[in-house]
């Protein structure tokens, strides 16, 4: 007996864009200096301003990061510790996403919960803080009190996040797809594992 399958979940097309331009951006950017620039000026031309490209590239992702949530702040925070694939000033910029995760809008967060239950939020809880204790990139934290008197702590999750979760898994996928077609990147990393 076959599983009914899920619906499926859509992509932010507008989203996916923003995010493989990034990715695009920073492989040209690579290749011009990495490859034509490197035959033309010589490698130690090149890599006399690799560490300030590297990091702008980094503070850039960052931001898109931050600006965006979900997936990218995930992969962010798993490169920044991946010292053994990426340079120093790489990992020291993304090393900022571990803890700045920026809140959703408490309207957005009480939709949230609202559909979730099918009621307005005053019917599931007597209080419900409006600052969360935590923000992380795929939910954030509050505190709260059941009808009940029963003090809780709710993890709810960002609105729209199945949708935000495909879409930035699709767009590193692309992404994915590009590195592995670079022959050192090919055999230093396995990046269908990773």
């Amino acid at each position: 007996m076959t599983e009914p399958s899920s619906p499926a979940v859509r992509v932010d097309r507008l989203r996916y864009l923003r995010v493989v331009r990034f990715f695009a951006g920073a492989f040209i950017q690579f290749i011009w200096w990495e490859i034509i620039l490197r035959a033309l000026l010589g490698r130690s031309r090149v890599e006399r301003s690799a560490t300030r490209r590297w990091t702008r590239i980094a503070r850039r992702y960052r931001k898109l990061a931050v600006r965006h949530g979900g997936v990218l702040i995930k992969l962010g925070q798993f490169l920044s510790v991946r010292v053994d694939m990426l340079p120093r000033e790489v990992t020291a910029e993304l090393a900022g996403l571990q803890d700045e995760v920026p809140a959703e809008s408490l309207v957005d967060i009480q939709r949230v919960i609202e559909q979730e239950y099918g009621q307005p939020i005053d019917k599931v809880f007597q209080w419900f803080a409006p600052v969360p204790e935590a923000a992380a990139s795929l939910a954030q934290v509050h505190r709260a009190r059941l009808l009940t008197g029963n003090d809780v702590v709710v993890k709810v999750q960002r609105p729209r996040i199945e949708t935000i979760v495909e879409t930035d898994l699709q767009a590193i996928l692309t992404a994915a797809r590009w590195l592995k077609r670079y022959p050192p990147v090919r055999r230093r990393v396995d990046m269908d594992r990773l």
